[in-house]
């Protein structure tokens, strides 16, 4: 587990130098990884947590991680987040909101990256929600160890492997009791789905890894062909038009097509899809008729 994680510092890059947040719940995983950086590495590090007011035992959690970091010297910080007002999709706006926080503190100490406890079954349950959700293609890839200034270094440790730990070292922890209501859809996956599968599977994490290497091959394929499509003469920009040859662009593969008009509006502005705006465009590009446009933010396309 440490050559792992120390591994995977390395590999992104992450040198003694850099600053780190670390965010840290008070449960098993982010407790594991907080006891880890602090015993295994020089990195200057900080603490955070996110109080959500959401369950019974936030404030005994917060407590939790103050005292250990207190009795261990590393830097503690406390941001509180209203969730009173959150009525549906309580998981992502949480989430969203933690994350919001958790910038804003990074800023504030200075810090280089965000550090999250995100392990092997956490990427597990992360395809399978978004296959569920029929979320992008390559959001399929699961959660990414670095993704802008968010860093998360054990994504290749398993759970058992933190059990296991956090018993050896005799880490405190609190369990979340949020994480047993099974009405959540991640829960039931974790508490109900995913048990079954390793019944049928014992090393269930070795095809969820090669169906995520599968996804990045073929996201560095459509990368490769979208840019070879844009450079060509193929597509021409005027006055915040693109103009795409009408046979060319409709012979290509589905996706190609799709990937290729994210990345020229990416060009004007940060973008993401919504599923609306999949639809939208599925519908645009299955237009076989010559002078389609769409419009999209300040940018038209026309084929």
């Amino acid at each position: 587990m440490k050559n792992r994680i120390i591994e995977s510092l390395k590999n992104l890059k992450i040198s003694q130098n850099h600053h780190l947040l670390l965010a840290v719940s008070g449960g098993i995983d982010s407790m594991v990884m907080l006891d880890f950086f602090k015993k295994n590495t020089t990195y200057r590090i900080a603490a955070c947590y996110v109080n959500h007011h959401f369950q019974s035992e936030s404030d005994k959690m917060e407590l939790l991680v103050l005292t250990y970091c207190k009795n261990n010297n590393i830097s503690f910080y406390q941001e509180s987040v209203n969730s009173s007002d959150i009525k549906n999709n309580i998981e992502a706006q949480l989430r969203q909101k933690r994350y919001s926080v958790l910038e804003k503190v990074r800023c504030q100490i200075n810090a280089d990256f965000i550090v999250t406890a995100h392990h092997a079954d956490d990427q597990i349950e992360t395809i399978l929600m978004k296959i569920l959700n029929s979320s992008s293609f390559s959001s399929m890839g699961g959660i990414k160890p670095l993704n802008e200034n968010i860093l998360r270094p054990m994504l290749s440790i398993k759970k058992h492997e933190i059990l296991d730990y956090a018993k050896q070292y005799n880490v405190d922890f609190i369990d979340d009791p949020t994480n047993q209501d099974s009405t959540l859809t991640r829960n039931y996956l974790r508490n109900k789905v995913i048990p079954s599968l390793k019944y049928v599977k014992d090393n269930i994490h070795i095809p969820f890894d090669d169906f995520q290497r599968k996804i990045h091959d073929i996201e560095d394929l459509l990368s490769f062909s979208t840019n070879e499509f844009i450079k060509s003469d193929s597509i021409s920009y005027d006055k915040k038009i693109y103009y795409i040859n009408k046979d060319r662009f409709l012979a290509l593969p589905f996706l190609l097509k799709i990937n290729i008009i994210k990345e020229l509006i990416s060009k004007e502005r940060l973008f993401y899809y919504s599923k609306n705006l999949l639809l939208e465009l599925t519908a645009f590009l299955e237009k076989a008729v010559i002078g389609s446009e769409k419009n999209i933010g300040d940018s038209k396309i026309l084929v």
